[in-house]
């Protein structure tokens, strides 16, 4: 009775004890795990020869992770030079060195799951306080890798599944997964390799497919001829072989999954015919076979017209499942990956719809229960279409990270058809499927979201305690990303940028004070008044049509939304602190401006770009600390970008009061913002500081002599690069003020309608002429437009 209660880790300690608990308690099994390590498989083996253990095992886990030898950079290749850089301080390359600093700031920062569990906290801080010598881990790390190319090249892992399959009685699903290894210290499975690591064990995470860190890049889909692409989804190939080869398997489930990591398979294998493809339409056709979760990775698929999808070998592969019961399709799409958007706000052209029907055989599952589909562009009109035509079977709907086209709806208008246009209400509440959705937000976190159930219960997934959440009434669309803080302080936050594939940002003393996540908290009188000098970011539920101006209101803002009752109730707006000079400039900086000799969105479009000084030079000169460059922070060397960083500030004197009742309003109190004295003089002073940083830069170049080789004035370049940037914000925010004046006459006759025409006269004659940004700094050249 006591040992049901007990986690297999305690039943193990239990069984040690004495021989009658040995043979009266057992531990609970219901899944295996293997990948290319000996550990593992020799555990597997065990348990497939096991009497006891072998008859409970459901669900094999393939750890499709590997070990790797040098960082991937954006093309997913290993870069061998890597390793001829060695810290001087470990003896470490310094490659592995960097990734183990990377998941320390990780820690440091909070960034990791469960971070609302207290004991999941406690294991975390008792891991991290074990810190061996770098060089240990080095070592440890090496002599994984070795034993995971021994595993490789003589296919043991692949034989020991052929072995589990025949041993394996009960087993009804497989799933292959990248992300096994989680983040540092809190892995998504304890597999026995993992469990054996060393205490602190600091290493870089393996990930095995194309991954995009951090959001930083995104891989996207390569032929899957080439064999170094086949190479990367070793796993998959082998599973389908050898489910497909073995008809004797009682498996009816198959997941592939990225769990939230913004990768997946690679969709090139359902373009051609070739034999991996050959054997996943088997799995599918085997009778029974009752449930599919695919991860596809599609980036790249913007430009050819998506020929994973439309070429039809998927479908044909899915209409194969005629008893199929759960379907779940997920990618890594990003929002207007082609940039061909007609309208403002749209995540694209309709050139990048595809219809789910095309992908969908859905007259073919007559017993279908549950329906997902996440990272597609959508049309509402043809979501309603497909889930109208889904049987009655259903019982679940999942909804995530949709992007919507050209005239394709919104979140909202496909809520509001969903329950106007289906029949799902009418339906005994037993039968009614539930629905749940996901909207991204702009925080630049794997699995961050905006998740919203039948209910219209918010859930606001930041890695926080529940405490620190907070349920409205809002639209998704309204809720904001901020950093979880308890009633009556500030806590300490940073900002993170993005630099040409790496995550970049400041601890310690160079922090700034985060403003809080739950709006009912108090800013103003905490710490003794401390922090009242700073402004910040007010959200706006304003009915002002006509005055966008930064005075417009006079305090914060409020909303309404629901108490712990379920009672309406007048709340502070969400809000957080903003940086006068925003800071993914400074990454941007290098990854567009250097790489790509432009930016992103420029105005008016360049006709041609080139490459002024590439992210690879970028990565050594800046981005990097070395040893003989003499940057340094607090008296610690640090790279070139910290510098840049430091000289981040927060707005002062409640400056920023932008309006949000229409996106361009609030490129219009932008705009007006800056133009105020008091905050046009803190972006100058960012501006100029980090203008002699570059200064400095330039001098030390020519004189140190090293390293050699052509490189433009990074000063000048600086000065270019901010007075673009200012210059394509006013021109694209003009540009969108036309769009919304045209289409406002397209829908409301202005000789019937005298509000609207009041509102627009003030706003076209009056708020258009404030979009323009005609204050300099002292390093800077004038407006240009």
């Amino acid at each position: 009775m006591i040992a049901s209660y007990l986690p297999n880790s305690s039943i193990k300690t239990l069984r040690m004890t004495c021989k009658p608990l040995c043979n009266t308690v057992s531990l609970r099994l219901d899944r295996a795990f293997l990948s290319a390590n000996p550990l593992n498989i020799a555990v597997f083996r065990a348990i497939a020869d096991s009497e006891r253990f072998r008859h409970g095992i459901e669900e094999i886990i393939w750890d499709d992770a590997r070990f790797i030898k040098a960082p991937l950079g954006e093309f997913h290749i290993a870069d061998e030079r890597e390793d001829l850089w060695i810290d001087e301080e470990t003896g470490c390359p310094e490659w592995f060195v960097n990734s183990c600093k990377e998941n320390r700031k990780d820690l440091e920062m909070g960034n990791y799951p469960d971070q609302g569990r207290i004991e999941q906290i406690a294991l975390i801080e008792e891991q991290a306080a074990a810190e061996p010598p770098l060089k240990i881990f080095w070592q440890y790390y090496q002599n994984l890798l070795q034993q995971q190319e021994d595993t490789i090249i003589f296919d043991m892992d692949a034989e020991a599944l052929e072995y589990g399959l025949r041993r394996f009685p009960a087993l009804k699903r497989v799933t292959i997964t990248p992300a096994v290894h989680g983040w540092l210290f809190t892995p998504l499975y304890e597999t026995p390799m993992i469990r054996a690591f060393p205490k602190g064990f600091n290493y870089p995470i393996p990930r095995g497919w194309p991954d995009n860190p951090e959001g930083t890049f995104t891989p996207e889909a390569t032929p899957w001829e080439d064999e170094a692409t086949r190479k990367d989804f070793r796993g998959f190939g082998i599973v389908t072989r050898a489910l497909a080869s073995y008809a004797d398997h009682h498996v009816s489930e198959l997941i592939i999954t990225a769990n939230t990591l913004q990768t997946g398979l690679n969709c090139c294998v359902f373009e051609t015919h070739n034999a991996q493809y050959t054997d996943f339409a088997a799995i599918l056709r085997k009778p029974g076979f009752a449930r599919l979760d695919l991860s596809l990775l599609v980036c790249g698929q913007e430009r050819t017209g998506w020929p994973a999808y439309r070429d039809g070998l998927l479908r044909r592969a899915l209409s194969g499942a005629h008893g199929l019961e759960h379907i779940s399709l997920s990618t890594n799409i990003e929002e207007d990956p082609a940039s061909d958007s007609t309208i403002p706000w749209s995540a694209g052209g309709r050139d990048q719809l595809v219809p789910l029907r095309t992908i969908f055989p859905v007259d073919e599952w007559k017993s279908l229960r549950h329906f997902s589909l996440s990272g597609f562009h959508v049309d509402k009109d043809d979501i309603i279409s497909f889930l109208f035509a889904l049987p009655p079977t259903l019982r679940s709907v999942y909804l995530g990270f949709l992007y919507f086209v050209d005239h394709g709806g919104s979140y909202r208008e496909l809520l509001i058809d969903m329950r106007d246009q289906l029949d799902w209400r009418k339906r005994d509440p037993a039968d009614r499927p539930v629905v749940s959705l996901a909207k991204p937000t702009s925080y630049n976190r794997i699995g961050h979201a905006v998740w919203l159930d039948n209910e219209k219960r918010r859930k606001i997934r930041n890695y926080a305690s529940p405490a620190h959440t907070y349920t409205s009434a809002c639209n998704p669309e309204d809720l904001h990303v901020l950093i979880p803080r308890v009633d009556g302080q500030a806590t300490m936050g940073t900002k993170k940028v993005t630099a040409c594939g790496n995550s970049h940002w400041l601890t310690g003393d160079w922090r700034y004070p985060a403003f809080p996540s739950r709006p009912d908290y108090d800013w103003e009188g905490i710490e003794n008044g401390a922090r009242d000098s700073i402004s910040c970011y007010w959200g706006n539920t304003s009915d002002s049509c006509s005055n966008w101006a930064v005075g417009g209101l006079t305090s914060h803002d409020t909303r309404w939304a629901r108490d712990t009752n379920g009672s309406p109730t007048r709340i502070r707006t969400n809000y957080q602190t903003e940086h006068v000079f925003e800071g993914q400039l400074i990454g941007d900086f290098f990854d567009w401006w250097l790489e790509q000799g432009k930016i992103k969105n420029q105005r008016p479009i360049p006709a041609s770009a080139s490459s002024k000084f590439p992210c690879s030079s970028s990565e050594d000169y800046f981005l990097r600390p070395r040893a003989y460059y003499p940057w340094t922070l607090d008296g610690k060397q640090t790279a070139f970008i910290n510098v840049l960083l430091s000289e981040l500030d927060v707005y002062g004197q409640r400056a920023n009061r932008p309006r949000q009742i229409q996106a361009h309003g609030q490129r219009r109190s932008i705009a007006a913002c800056l133009k105020r004295w008091e905050v046009w003089d803190k972006f100058c002073s960012t501006y100029e500081a980090i203008y002699g940083h570059f200064g400095s830069w330039d001098n030390w170049h020519r004189q140190a002599g090293y390293p050699a080789g052509p490189l433009p004035s990074m000063q000048d370049e600086w000065k270019e690069y901010i007075r673009v940037v200012l210059d394509s914000f006013v021109l694209r925010a003009r540009d969108t003020f036309d769009f919304m004046l045209r289409e406002r006459k397209t829908t409301h006759l202005l000789a019937t309608d005298p509000p609207f025409d009041g509102h627009w006269l003030s706003n076209r004659f009056v708020i258009r002429m404030f979009l323009r940004l005609s204050l300099g700094c002292n390093n800077m050249d004038a407006s240009r437009v």
